[in-house]
């Protein structure tokens, strides 16, 4: 009897990953514009809150969980930085729509301390099964910074290293990153994982999103 290899296809993508990425570019520019001195947790709600509106305006079935300072109803942590849960009925769930982490690094005292930080959060979803994953982190050290690239390189290539790594992908899975680092150098890559099981860093075709 044939083996059938589960795979997530277009049906299981709540909302296309180019999109997506370019509509939270766009919700930090506004936040970025409006709050040009905002400290990191502030960044870190403006980024809930926009995942959240974009939760609720994606229909679906979404119910949208992330973490608060203050608490609210529906929108303690649940696993993740911020979870769209999927719901075909009131009481059935279908799966995770979409599985995100964040995470700026502010208090660390080097650059090289920063890429360590960012693996630790995306560790969590490499074993999280969801058709969309999204990782957000910053390459932006600070108002000296005018070269984003060593930062970002670093990060992305450990990033890659840890996706290697990883045995138990399902094929059709697609793994967003967006690099919020300063208006105008912000920058979002997609890859989509070729098949079930093992990928090696050869297969890791990252595909750039123009934000």
């Amino acid at each position: 009897m044939e083996d059938i290899m589960f795979r997530y296809q277009a049906a299981d993508y709540v909302q296309d990953p180019n999109t997506l990425l370019r509509s939270l570019a766009a919700k930090l520019d506004q936040f970025e514009t409006a709050n040009p001195d905002a400290k990191t947790g502030a960044w870190t709600l403006a980024v809930q809150s926009a995942l959240q509106d974009m939760g609720e305006k994606a229909g679906k079935g979404i119910e949208h969980f992330c973490t608060r300072t203050a608490k609210q109803t529906g929108t303690g942590e649940f696993l993740l930085d911020a979870v769209w849960w999927r719901r075909v009925t009131p009481n059935e769930v279908e799966h995770i729509a979409l599985a995100v982490e964040s995470e700026f690094a502010a208090w660390v005292k080097n650059r090289e301390e920063v890429a360590t930080e960012v693996v630790k959060d995306f560790e969590k979803l490499l074993v999280i099964k969801s058709p969309l994953k999204l990782m957000i982190f910053c390459s932006w050290y600070g108002k000296g910074d005018t070269d984003l690239t060593p930062m970002r390189s670093a990060i992305w290539s450990r990033l890659k290293k840890c996706v290697a790594q990883y045995s138990h992908h399902i094929e059709g899975e697609k793994y967003l990153f967006l690099d919020t680092a300063v208006m105008g150098e912000r920058k979002g890559w997609i890859f989509t994982v070729p098949r079930s099981g093992s990928v090696s860093l050869d297969e890791i075709k990252e595909e750039y999103i123009s934000l």
